[in-house]
């Protein structure tokens, strides 16, 4: 590794760090959202594979600018269907976690 690799590994990593929501970050991947959706989409597929059934394949990111849907795949019969990666949150819980409080 060459000491501009590094330099430019350091800088992703403190851009990351900058963009770091510090609540619900299991997924998260901040330098590239694109990326961040598909490994979610990717997740679902190996979760669902391991439990005996296989509704998609090919799963692709769709970028930027060519969303909705995050990412397309193909279902069984071979035909394209969209997936839209959402988030589900509760701000009172993201409040109560930001200031150390436990929400019940």
């Amino acid at each position: 590794m060459t000491p501009e690799d590094e330099r430019e590994i350091l800088a992703l990593m403190r851009e990351a760090r900058k963009k770091d929501r510090g609540y619900a970050n299991f997924f998260s991947w901040p330098p590239d959202r694109d990326l961040e959706e598909l490994g979610v989409v990717q997740s679902l597929q190996e979760a669902l594979a391991h439990a005996g059934t296989a509704p998609f394949t090919d799963i692709a990111s769709r970028g930027r600018g060519e969303d909705p849907p995050d990412c397309e795949a193909r279902n069984a019969s071979g035909k394209r269907i969209a997936i839209e990666v959402t988030e589900l949150v509760n701000g009172k819980a993201i409040a109560a976690f930001k200031k150390g409080d436990r929400y019940n």
